[in-house]
């Protein structure tokens, strides 16, 4: 599903991997490059899915709701990567950075946006679609918790 590339550094002989961003990955940054990445705009409807109930939380239940929401990302098959300023290679990041990122785009304000007008484009009700696809998952994530506790 993820795709690397291997590139030999010829100075030092040795062959690295490097992370091509795949469609379901987060990827770090401003502008957009990021803002219009398919991974992105997912992480982002998927944030409105949960920004409610983050915002009524108690501390203890935000983490388990941040928890959650980083572990949707990984079920649907994203990762959370950055741009190396030096070797502009894409790297996963640690998961403390992830769960970060989830935690301050729940903290967030929602921009006001019509939910009951047509979709314009394809691209659209593509991403109509992906919303239905992240509450089926994230109410099969929720079923699967409550089994385990």
């Amino acid at each position: 599903m993820h795709s690397f590339e291997s590139l030999k550094d010829n100075n030092a002989g040795k062959v690295e991997s490097l992370v091509k961003p795949a469609e379901s990955d987060v990827v770090f940054g401003r502008g957009r490059g990021c803002m219009n990445r398919n991974g992105n705009k997912r992480f982002r409807m998927i944030i409105d899915r949960h920004r409610q109930q983050y915002q009524s939380a108690s501390i203890r239940d935000k983490t388990k709701v941040t928890k959650n929401v980083v572990k949707i990302i990984n079920t649907i098959g994203g990762r959370f990567l950055e741009q190396n300023s030096s070797t502009k290679a894409f790297e996963e990041v640690p998961e403390k950075r992830a769960f970060d990122k989830v935690s301050h785009a729940l903290r967030g304000t929602q921009k006001e946006k019509s939910s009951t007008s047509e979709p314009q484009s394809h691209e659209e009700l593509l991403i109509r679609q992906q919303k239905i696809f992240c509450d089926l998952l994230v109410t099969d994530i929720r079923e699967m918790d409550e089994e385990e506790a």
